[in-house]
C-alpha cells in the first residue's frame, strides 16, 4: 500500500503537522462544567459522551474527578468523539466532515483531517496516552469502502492498519496493541448487511475474526480480555461478548423494545446506550444483569460513549 499525505499541500500538511502535535502537548485542568448533575459516586471517572443540552446544542462530555458532567471546549458540532482518561486531550469528527483535535483549554483546536472530493473521514478513536488517533477513511465518501488508518505524534504522516477485503469500521485501541473493529463481509448481494468483529494483533500484525453470527455486528470494545459489541442477530441491537481469543461467545442484554449500542467498559463495569423511539439513556450493567439508567439531568439523546483504556 502506498503512503498517503494528511492534506493536499503544503498549507494543509502544516495544519496537519500542528494537529499532531496537540497530541503531545501537555494542558491546563479541564475548564468548569456548563451543565451535568451534582457529582454522583455512580459516575464512572473518565466516561465521555456526545449529547444534546436543553437548548438542543450537541457537545462533548466528560465525567470529571468530582464526577460532573464537564462539557469540553470544541469549536464545531461534535459528531462522534474520544477523549483520553484524564481529559486533556479529545478528537472528533465535526460537523463539517472533518477530523479534529482539541484540549482541555478552550481555542486550542486543530484539524487533523480534512474530507475532500478523493477521501473523508470518520469514527475517531484515541490510545489512552493520546499518542495515537486511529480514525476510518471513506473513498470518496462511501462506507462501502474503508479502511481504517492510525496516525501517530512525531509521524509526518499516517499508516494504514486495517486494510483488507470489505470495508472496516468502528476501531477501538486497548493498551496500543489490542485494535478491535467491525468489518462488512457482506454488502452486495445479500439479504441483510452482514458485519462481522475482528481484532488485530498491533505488535504481530495478525487479525483474526472473532464473530460468524451473520448480523450486523458494530461498536466494539475491549479490556484485553473480552470484546463487547452491539449486535443485531436476535432482531434488535443487543450487546454480546466474546473472548479476544474468540471463545465463549455470549448474549448480555435482553430487550426487544431497545436497542443496546455504544458499549464502554468502564474500570471494567459495562455501560451502554439504551436506545428507545425517541430518547436514549446512558446505562450500567451490573455483574447479576440489572440495567441502571445513570441521571444527566438538562442532557438528552446520547451517544459516543466511550471510556479509554
Amino acid at each position: 500500500m502506498k503512503n498517503i499525505s494528511l492534506t493536499k499541500g503544503t498549507r494543509h500538511l502544516r495544519t496537519a503537522c500542528l494537529a499532531l502535535a496537540l497530541l503531545v502537548t501537555a494542558t491546563a485542568a479541564l475548564s468548569q462544567p456548563e451543565s451535568g448533575p451534582p457529582g454522583s459516586p455512580g459516575l464512572p471517572i473518565g466516561m465521555s459522551f456526545v449529547a444534546q443540552d436543553a437548548a438542543g446544542i450537541w457537545g462533548l462530555y466528560r465525567i470529571d474527578e468530582r464526577r460532573v458532567a464537564v462539557r469540553l471546549p470544541t469549536q464545531l458540532e461534535p459528531r462522534l468523539a474520544c477523549v483520553v482518561p484524564n481529559g486533556s486531550k479529545f478528537v472528533y469528527s465535526a460537523a463539517d466532515g472533518s477530523i479534529r483535535l482539541g484540549t482541555a483549554r478552550p481555542g486550542e483546536e486543530s484539524v487533523l483531517a480534512h474530507a475532500d472530493t478523493r477521501r473523508s473521514f470518520t469514527q475517531p478513536c484515541l490510545s489512552a496516552d493520546g499518542r495515537e488517533v486511529y480514525v476510518v477513511e471513506m473513498a470518496e465518501g462511501k462506507s462501502i469502502e474503508t479502511e481504517i488508518i492510525r496516525y501517530t505524534s512525531g509521524a509526518d504522516r499516517p499508516e494504514r492498519i486495517a486494510s483488507q477485503p470489505g470495508a472496516q469500521h468502528d476501531p477501538f485501541v486497548h493498551q496500543k496493541r489490542w485494535l478491535v473493529y467491525a468489518s462488512v463481509g457482506c454488502s452486495a448481494g445479500c439479504e441483510e448487511l452482514l458485519v462481522e468483529i475482528w481484532t488485530r494483533d498491533l505488535l504481530t500484525g495478525k487479525a483474526r475474526q472473532l464473530t460468524l453470527l451473520n448480523a450486523l455486528s458494530q461498536g466494539p470494545v475491549t479490556d484485553g480480555r473480552r470484546v463487547v459489541f452491539s449486535s443485531n442477530t436476535t432482531g434488535t441491537h443487543q450487546l454480546w461478548q466474546v473472548g479476544l481469543d474468540g471463545s465463549s461467545v455470549q448474549q448480555l442484554t435482553r430487550s426487544p423494545l431497545s436497542q443496546a449500542v455504544s458499549p464502554a467498559l468502564c474500570g471494567g463495569t459495562l455501560h451502554f446506550v439504551k436506545s428507545t423511539p425517541g430518547s436514549a439513556a446512558i446505562v450500567r450493567l451490573t455483574q447479576d444483569g440489572q440495567e441502571v439508567e445513570l441521571s444527566f439531568p438538562g442532557l438528552k439523546s446520547f451517544r459516543a460513549l466511550r471510556c479509554l483504556s
